[in-house]
Parts: C-alpha cells; structure tokens; sequence
C-alpha cells in the first residue's frame, strides 16, 4: 500500500495470497474465479475524488521495478481492478494518470545512471503482526475497498 506522502507498506508477503482482486479474470485467465493466485497487488491510497500524489507515483514506480526485478511481469500485465474486474471494480479511477506511471516505468529512451541521479533505495515498511497473511484470518485490509491496480507476475 502506498500512501498519500510516498511511504510503502508491505502488507502481505509476495509469495502469498492476498486476496485482493476478489472475482476476477486477466485475459479469460483466473484460478478459481480469481487472479489471486498469480497476481500481486499494490493499493494506493486515494478517495476517487482527487488526483494521486507526485510521492506516490515516485514510490510506485520504484516498487514496481523493485518487483519486476524478482518477478517476470510483461508490461500488458499491469492493469487495474477495473480491467480485471469491471463493472465491480472502479479502481484506480479517473484521476490515475496511466500514461505517466506507464511512461515512467518504461521509458522510449532509457537514461544511463549516474551515481548523482540512482535511485535512492526503496523503504518498505513491513507488515504488523496484526495484517492478515492471506491465508484465513480477516483484517480491516484485506477486507476494505480495493483502491489501486494489481501488478501480474506468475501468469503464463
């Protein structure tokens, strides 16, 4: 989860279940009616009236390729909820710009790195012990409106 200021919190390790994308298809694939198995979802805090913040574009940029770098994610397996799961899912909505997050991510042009302009490392916050790991027990985050897109690893 990412929120308004920037700061990650990892809520659910990768290699589990979160839960997140409910009953859902990615290009007529699911398992059990959902992507759940083979998905990874990254949730930014919002309220559907305003637009996203510059730290948390900055922030979600970084934990994406921060993922993509243990997991092999093509680039047409980054969608929203409401790609998954339309008419049920409105997520991440109107005021998530696509085009940047997308053109950050994958620039036409990649500039080399300088030690001036590397990317600072990536803070992480991890769970508390109270977060549902995914496999049973319910939290107020497993069980809350799901408010950003989900990042596809896994999917063959």
């Amino acid at each position: 989860m990412i929120a308004r200021r920037g700061k990650v919190y990892k809520l659910v390790d990768e290699e589990c279940v979160a839960w997140h994308a409910g009953k859902s298809t990615l290009r007529g694939c699911s398992v059990g009616n959902s992507c759940n198995d083979f998905s990874i979802g990254i949730e930014l805090i919002g309220n559907g009236t305003k637009d996203f913040t510059n730290s948390q574009y900055d922030s979600l940029v970084k934990l994406t390729r921060d993922i993509r770098s243990r997991h092999t994610i093509p680039k047409e397996n980054i969608v929203g909820h409401s790609d998954i799961a339309p008419g049920r899912k409105v997520d991440p909505g109107p005021h998530f710009d696509w085009g940047r997050y997308i053109g950050e991510l994958f620039p036409k042009a990649p500039i080399p790195a300088t030690e001036s302009h590397k990317e600072a490392p990536l803070e992480i916050q991890e769970k508390s012990s109270n977060i549902s790991d995914g496999r049973g027990s319910k939290s107020w985050f497993s069980s809350m409106a799901t408010w950003f897109s989900s990042l596809w690893g896994r999917f063959s």
